[in-house]
């Protein structure tokens, strides 16, 4: 997923406001990290979950309830703001959400339900084909990060508030009923990477090769103008 950084889509400038975010949320500096919040609402739906972030946050520091709502409320604004837009530009203020029927995302999905669809499009509807080996990549990547939640959850050192924006950003694509664009939504998972250095030496070999294969093909199938996230 790392051709998506050097490309254009938004999930460089989400990782810059979430990265700013949690410097600023662990400093306690609220009105900052409020700010990069409101600014990654505004860029991805996921921002969302750097508001729960937030709300951890305020939450182990034990701050004051109406210091906390209005911070709250701030780190909302982003999202707020270009729902606003929308409705001026286009009468729907869910025209993001709307959007996302083109992809057949628009309907909640049970994970089990996707992992179905995919198991039959790997098994007995495979074709081996550059759009089969895209769908094989993605539920690879898929399981790798599943695995890293659970290892990511089982942590004592790791905070609780990285823990919980991880586990929303990653049930969020799985919900969609597809795990399409997975290797660019993973992106915005890099908390759980921290995980990583805690596995044991032939596990950290086996991620470090299966992502640098991805990534080399990733890199081959984007510049080549097929279809990989």
């Amino acid at each position: 997923g790392t051709v998506f950084l050097v490309s254009i889509y938004t999930e460089p400038l989400f990782l810059l406001f979430a990265v700013l975010t949690f410097y600023f949320g662990d400093r306690k500096q609220w009105g900052k990290a409020a700010l990069f919040t409101a600014l990654a609402t505004a860029t991805r739906v996921s921002g969302v979950f750097l508001v729960l972030f937030l709300l951890i946050k305020l939450w182990q520091s034990k701050t004051k309830i109406l210091s906390s709502l209005s911070y709250l409320l701030a780190s909302c604004l982003g999202i707020f703001g270009y729902m606003t837009y929308l409705y001026s530009q286009t009468g729907d203020p869910l025209a993001w959400y709307h959007a996302q029927s083109g992809w057949e995302k628009s309907t909640a999905t049970l994970p089990w339900d996707t992992a179905q669809s995919y198991a039959t499009a790997l098994t007995t509807e495979f074709v081996p084909d550059l759009t089969h080996l895209v769908v094989g990549i993605e539920v690879v990547l898929t399981l790798l990060l599943l695995y890293l939640l659970v290892i990511f959850f089982r942590s004592s050192k790791l905070d609780l508030a990285y823990k919980y924006y991880a586990l929303g950003s990653l049930t969020l694509p799985l919900v969609t009923g597809s795990l399409g664009s997975m290797p660019r939504f993973s992106l915005a998972l890099f908390p759980l990477f921290l995980a990583i250095p805690g596995l044991g030496r032939s596990a950290k070999f086996v991620y470090t090769t299966i992502f640098l294969v991805m990534a080399i093909i990733g890199v081959i199938l984007f510049t080549r103008g097929y279809w990989y996230a």
